[in-house]
């Protein structure tokens, strides 16, 4: 009798809820109205998920983000989280309470909230986590077409080098082998960069635009980067996205140390620091700020005339604070209120549909 593979058994089951135009996602998408809720699902099994050298506080950290990473592979940030685990009966209370560590700091990392989930016993120890988000927009694997652009975050090939050499499969060298056991031991996932306007994504983006039209483009001239740079730039510095600003700096200042120190980078190292960064960040609002309520976008005449008049007064610093109306602007929290922020002090950017 032939032996299933993964494709095999998932194509029975697909036939077996009818699903015959199914289309593959690394996460699950429901439409609530304009709402897309965001869904994922991933299992860790001892015997063929956790090498024996890997600390159970790592492994469970690992099987949070295992879902991460697909999270971010989509631009969305995951919210809320559910976990259920299987544990043989007679393991120790210290291992409990280090696999529980590793959930935690993985939680804590990427701002999830646990929900709920189950417990069980078994001969093994299985972790399963299921993580949700939510948001209006999403990148699909279909609808890419001849000439699109496809960038990745980091190299291939470290994760699976790194569980062979774990495994005991493979050898190589120290300085590659200790990165390639990190990337299965401390996976990264670089959520951030998917978040539309964090800062931390905007480093990404202007220094890997301004390398791509390098590339890429034979009539690519210095002031097709003066441009783009200084029209995001001071769209971010007029919003009061004053982080966002200074992260586009820092990325341009990469991209123009040129290739002899690009070569140089510790990509994970790198993206730590990039991390750290506390502003601009969405988090719960008080309830002070949740009492301000979202406003309607403008008339695109109307933002155009706002543009113009935060050129005139240079985002509104050379209008003295006195003359400034006290009460907060309200904007999109995905894009720049450049109009709003002239005549104000302060800019509260929040999500329409969440409190």
């Amino acid at each position: 009798m032939k032996k299933l593979d993964e494709t095999a058994i998932i194509k029975i089951f697909q036939k077996g809820f009818g699903k015959k135009d199914f289309e593959s996602e690394d996460v699950e998408i429901l439409n609530l109205g304009k709402i897309k809720i965001i869904a994922k699902t991933d299992t860790l099994v001892e015997s063929t998920d956790i090498p024996s050298k890997m600390k159970l506080s790592d492994a469970a950290r690992k099987s949070v983000v295992a879902c991460v990473s697909d999270f971010a592979a989509k631009g969305v940030k995951p919210k809320y989280g559910m976990i259920s685990i299987n544990l043989p009966k007679i393991i120790s209370r210290s291992k409990v309470n280090e696999i529980a560590s590793g959930f935690k700091k993985a939680c804590k990392e990427f701002d999830i909230s646990i929900i709920g989930g189950d417990t069980n016993g078994g001969k093994e120890i299985v972790f399963n986590v299921c993580l949700f988000g939510i948001t209006d927009r999403i990148v699909t694997r279909k609808g890419s077409k001849k000439g699109d652009l496809i960038f990745v975050t980091g190299p291939f090939g470290y994760t699976s080098a790194g569980l062979s050499m774990l495994l005991g499969k493979k050898k190589g060298k120290e300085v590659f082998a200790k990165k390639a056991i990190k990337s299965v031991i401390n996976p990264k996932p670089k959520l951030d960069f998917g978040l539309k306007n964090n800062p931390s994504s905007l480093f990404y983006e202007s220094r890997n635009l301004a390398l791509v039209d390098t590339l890429v483009f034979d009539k690519h001239r210095w002031w097709n980067l003066a441009y783009r740079f200084s029209s995001f730039g001071f769209r971010n510095l007029f919003s009061m996205r004053y982080a966002s600003t200074e992260y586009m700096l820092r990325g341009l200042n990469a991209y123009l140390a040129g290739p002899a120190e690009w070569m140089k980078i510790d990509h994970a190292a790198l993206h730590d620091e990039l991390r750290v960064c506390s502003e601009e960040k969405p988090a719960p609002l008080s309830a002070e700020l949740a009492a301000i309520r979202p406003r309607q976008p403008r008339h695109k005449a109307l933002r155009a005339f706002g543009f113009l008049f935060a050129i005139v007064f240079v985002g509104g610093y050379i209008i003295p604070k006195p003359l400034r109306l006290k009460k907060y602007g309200v904007g999109p929290i995905d894009a720049r209120a450049v109009g709003v922020a002239t005549l104000r002090n302060r800019i509260l950017y929040r999500h329409d549909r969440i409190a």
